[in-house]
């Protein structure tokens, strides 16, 4: 009998891997299969993630300091300016040490997570929640292949949410192994320090994890003090812990983070965050919660007839999660929360504290998606109670990202609930409603486009090898551009970034969210007085061994103050 199961259960498995992984297929097709090898996002911040993880691989190998990033030369601090994407990086230099280009490594390491994330949600759902293979494929198809997913890479640090099953499974094995001092301490290290690579991955991804878990405390312990549970005295007789042992955690925690903030300090010294304002203008409104873009397969048509772009918003709004897995979320979740308020008993036989800490979720994810929607068209929200309460709320701009993250906690909580709820005695009704969910499911998330994607490894290839080898003794540059072809501006600064990356150099020129002091009349190229601003730049840092690159003439032109391009004849 037990060969039997065990048979069954591989088979299952077997069945899933391939379901999961023609989902993968499926869902990156235009770039796996892309003509001229697509790579995700376009030559803006596609291209820029893609610079800065390269940037790991050149500190691994010498090339640069922690710290110091080719571009901005030689500002402090730069890289507090945007994500570390370490997590990245790791990955992506061992595929640059495998022998792929930086382009092709970085494509990769974004494929490669989100497979980690698709099977680790999976095994999360099926062996650590114990849901049948039906329901375990449903949330893992509702969190890893969504709509908006697919078009959110083209911020690819957003890919980071793929990291979010692991950190759920730590700690549900730092609960599983709570009496076993070891196992616990193991989990214990090892949940706090996936948390903090996350934060050294993509800030957004880890402030919103923070968030929700703060939210989610106070609904959970307001719903036991509504239960009657005395929650300070229940935690004291529940939750003993060694002093030692907490104090051991959070000087771990804290020593992982002083790297982090000796990064980020000084950027936030310098700077006070975003205004409401700009916040507010990327906050959806109510419809936005369907809102899955009019390239969906399902609901295209209808939200083209809508003319939800003639509002003017941003395409950060476009957040939406899909219908089916809505429907699956609010028709079970309000049935959960009803039925979970006995969550005050954890020792009840009956479910109800399963049922309550489930209703829990749902609460908490209905509040957070009440926080980001905007409440009239001057941009009035809850959130300005986050804006100007939650430390550290101010350097979270596209808030509608929350939504995004939220499909997490959504697909996880809906699937259990699922489970629990169809358990029918008619097993071929059960098995068949189960198929059809994730059919539906699929299908409602279907991008008639693909994943984001605008720019090519060929096209790349060709632009960094036609770039001429700069001189022998050139340790920094600017670009220039003597036809004045009047590209958008982050295109040249890129460009910059990118040969300095490629030929180990540096650049006064650069791209992010910050710009140090001083270098804002180095952002327009093709504006009269921008040499003036270089020649400040250069005076100011004592820099020698400069040189302009004029992409129009594919030269690089010796600097000696004024204009570059006075003597052409001295071009290397």
């Amino acid at each position: 009998m037990k060969k039997g199961n065990d048979a069954g259960k591989r088979w299952t498995a077997a069945v899933a891997l391939v379901i999961l992984m023609f989902c993968e297929w499926f869902f990156f097709r235009n770039v796996i299969g892309g003509e001229g090898g697509a790579l995700f996002g376009d030559r803006g911040d596609g291209r820029l993630t893609t610079l800065l993880t390269e940037h790991w691989w050149n500190f691994f190998t010498g090339k640069e300091k922690f710290s110091e990033l080719a571009m901005f030369y030689p500002a402090e601090g730069v890289m507090g300016y945007t994500d570390l994407l370490l997590a990245y990086g790791l990955l992506h230099s061992l595929l640059r040490l495998a022998g792929f280009n930086m382009f092709a490594a970085y494509k990769w390491t974004i494929i490669i997570s989100h497979c980690m994330g698709t099977l680790t949600m999976y095994y999360l759902l099926k062996k650590k929640l114990g849901l049948r293979m039906q329901w375990a494929l449903f949330g893992t198809l509702a969190f890893s292949f969504s709509d908006t997913y697919a078009r959110d890479l083209c911020h690819t640090q957003l890919g980071a949410i793929s990291f979010l099953p692991v950190l759920l499974i730590l700690f549900t094995g730092f609960l599983e192994n709570f009496g076993s001092r070891k196992k616990r301490n193991i989990y214990a290290y090892a949940c706090i320090g996936w948390f903090v690579l996350l934060t050294y991955n993509s800030w957004y991804v880890a402030w919103f994890t923070g968030m929700f878990s703060l939210v989610f405390l106070i609904v959970f312990f307001v719903r036991l003090k509504v239960g009657g549970v005395a929650v300070i005295p229940a935690l004291k007789e529940k939750g003993k812990l060694p002093c030692m042992e907490i104090a051991g955690w959070i000087l771990f925690l804290i020593v992982l983070y002083l790297p982090f903030i000796m990064i980020y300090l000084p950027v936030l010294r310098d700077s006070s965050g975003y205004s409401y304002a700009s916040c507010a203008s990327l906050l959806p409104e109510c419809i936005d919660i369907v809102n899955v873009s009019e390239d969906n397969w399902m609901l295209g048509g209808i939200l083209r007839k809508l003319h939800l772009s003639d509002r003017g918003y941003s395409h950060e709004v476009v957040q939406g999660f899909s219908v089916i897995l809505l429907g699956f979320f609010v028709g079970l979740g309000m049935a959960e929360v009803r039925r979970g308020r006995g969550v005050a008993d954890a020792k009840d036989k009956g479910g109800n504290f399963a049922a309550g800490l489930a209703g829990a979720v749902c609460i908490t994810i209905v509040v957070c998606v009440a926080l980001t929607v905007r409440l009239g068209s001057n941009g009035v929200s809850l959130w300005m109670l986050v804006y100007y309460c939650v430390p550290t709320a101010k350097s979270v701009r596209a808030v509608a990202r929350f939504l995004l993250w939220l499909s997490f906690p959504m697909s996880v909580v809906t699937a259990c609930m699922a489970d629990r709820a169809i358990h029918w005695k008619h097993r071929g009704a059960e098995f068949c409603v189960s198929v059809c969910a994730v059919i539906l499911l699929f299908a409602s998330n279907i991008n008639v486009v693909g994943v984001s994607q605008h720019w090519s490894l060929s096209e790349e290839m060709h632009f960094i090898t036609n770039v001429a080898e700069p001189p022998k003794d050139a340790k920094v540059f600017y670009m220039i551009d003597t036809a004045r072809t009047g590209d958008p501006m982050h295109i040249y600064q890129l460009d910059a970034f990118e040969i300095a990356t490629w030929y180990s150099l540096k650049t006064i020129n650069g791209y992010s969210g910050q710009y140090p002091a001083g270098w804002d009349g180095i952002w327009n190229v093709c504006l009269d007085g921008y040499e003036s601003s270089v020649d400040q730049w250069v005076s100011a840092y004592g820099l020698d061994h400069v040189y302009a690159y004029d992409r129009a003439g594919n030269v690089w032109i010796p600097h000696r103050g004024g204009s570059a391009v006075s003597d052409p004849e001295e071009s290397g």
